[in-house]
C-alpha cells in the first residue's frame, strides 16, 4: 500500500513536470530555467506535505487497541488519558502526527507561498502548533512512565528525543529573536552584522533531522526485530514474500518510518533551494565611466579641458567609494 503510494506521487511528479517542461519552451527552443526550477521545488515541498498526510493517516490507523483476534499485539493502543496504556498511545501520535508534521508543513510554507508576509505567518502558525503537541506529547509520556514506575532516558529513543526537542525549542525561541530584532530594532547591530535567518535554517533543519531519527527510532522500540512475522519465513529475494505476511500493526509502523522519511527528503530538498543572500544587506556596486562621458572627454577643446579637475583611472577599471583603483600598466585621465 506505502509502495503504491509513493509510486503513484512520484509518477505524477515526473508527469507533471514534463509537462510543464513541454509548455514552457521558448521562441528558440530553449527552456526557462528559472521557471522551471521554480515549478520543481513547489512540487517537492507540496509532496512533502502529502506524504506527511500520508504518515498522519498511517498513525491514526496504528493507534488503536488489538485486533479482534489477539494475535496482533503490536498495536500501540487507543489514546486515553485515563489509562496507562492509553497515555502511552498519546505520546507517538502527538510527535509524529503533531510535533513532526508541523515542523514539515513549516519548513514547506516558505516554497509554497507567493506572499513572503503570508508565507511567515503560516510558518508561525506551524512551528506553535508543533511546539504545543510536543508539550503535549512529552507530558503524556512522563505521566506514563510515572504511573508505571519507570525509569527514563533509558533507550537511544530517549536520547535522540531530548536532542530532537532542545534543538527545535532553540530554534523557535531564535526565530522569535529575529521577529523582535526586526520590529523593535531593525537597525540594530546584531541584525545587521549576523546573518540570523541563515543560522536559524541551519537550525532548523538539525532539528528535522533529529525530529526524524527520534520517529525511527521510537518505531524500532515498538516494532523489535523477529515480532511481525506471524511465523518463520524463508528466505526469498521478493520482499513482499515476508511483507505480505507480516502483522497489520507492523505494516502501518514501517509505513509511518517510510513516508516520514520521503517527507524530510522532499522538504529539505526545497528548503535547500531558498538563498540567504538577501538577509544580508546588499553592497552597491561602484560608479563605472560611460562611454558617452569617454566620448565627451575626447571632444572638448584644450581650454576645456583646462577648466575640468582630473582623475587618473585605470584602464578597463572603475572607481570604487573610496578612491582606490587596481593597478594597471595604462591610466588615462578624464575630467570630472
Amino acid at each position: 500500500m506505502v509502495v503504491g503510494i509513493c509510486v503513484g506521487f512520484v509518477g505524477a511528479f515526473a508527469a507533471i513536470l514534463l509537462s510543464y517542461m513541454y509548455s514552457a519552451r521558448v521562441v528558440d527552443g530553449s527552456l526557462d530555467r528559472n521557471v522551471v526550477n521554480s515549478l520543481i521545488v513547489r512540487i517537492v515541498a507540496a509532496l512533502a506535505c502529502v506524504f506527511s498526510m500520508v504518515t498522519m493517516i498511517l498513525m491514526s490507523k496504528w493507534a488503536k487497541d488489538t485486533s479482534t483476534d489477539d494475535t496482533d499485539q503490536l498495536y500501540l493502543g487507543s489514546p486515553n488519558w485515563s489509562s496507562a496504556k492509553g497515555l502511552f498511545a498519546y505520546h507517538p501520535v502527538l510527535m509524529t502526527s503533531g510535533f513532526f508534521v508541523a515542523q514539515v508543513f513549516a519548513a514547506a510554507t516558505w516554497s509554497l507561498g507567493k506572499v513572503r508576509e503570508n508565507a511567515k505567518l503560516v510558518h508561525v502558525l506551524f512551528q506553535t502548533a508543533g511546539l504545543s503537541t510536543m508539550i503535549a506529547g512529552w507530558v503524556a509520556i512522563m505521566e506514563f512512565q510515572h504511573k508505571q514506575d519507570m525509569g527514563t532516558l533509558t533507550t537511544i529513543h530517549s536520547w535522540v528525543g531530548v536532542a530532537a526537542v532542545v534543538c527545535f525549542g532553540m530554534n523557535y525561541f531564535w526565530g522569535a529573536s529575529m521577529a523582535i530584532l526586526t520590529m523593535c530594532f531593525p537597525n540594530s547591530v546584531l541584525r545587521q552584522g549576523v546573518d540570523l535567518r541563515a543560522h536559524h535554517k541551519k537550525l532548523g533543519i538539525w532539528s528535522m533531522f533529529l525530529s526524524l531519527a527520534a520517529v525511527l527510532t521510537g518505531i524500532m522500540n515498538q516494532l523489535p526485530q523477529g515480532s511481525c512475522l506471524e511465523e518463520p519465513e524463508s528466505f526469498s529475494f521478493d520482499p513482499s514474500d515476508a511483507f505480505n505476511n507480516i502483522f497489520p500493526s507492523c505494516q502501518y509502523g514501517m509505513g509511518i518510518g517510510m513516508t516520514a522519511i520521503a517527507a524530510v527528503f522532499c522538504v529539505l530538498w526545497a528548503v535547500a533551494d531558498r538563498g540567504d543572500s538577501f538577509a544580508v544587506p546588499s553592497t552597491p556596486s561602484p560608479p563605472t565611466i560611460s562611454t558617452s562621458e569617454l566620448e565627451y572627454s575626447t571632444s572638448m577643446t584644450p581650454h576645456m579641458k583646462m577648466q575640468q579637475p582630473y582623475i587618473t583611472v585605470a584602464e578597463g577599471s572603475s572607481v570604487g567609494y573610496d578612491g582606490t583603483m587596481g593597478n594597471h600598466e595604462q591610466h588615462h585621465d578624464y575630467p570630472l
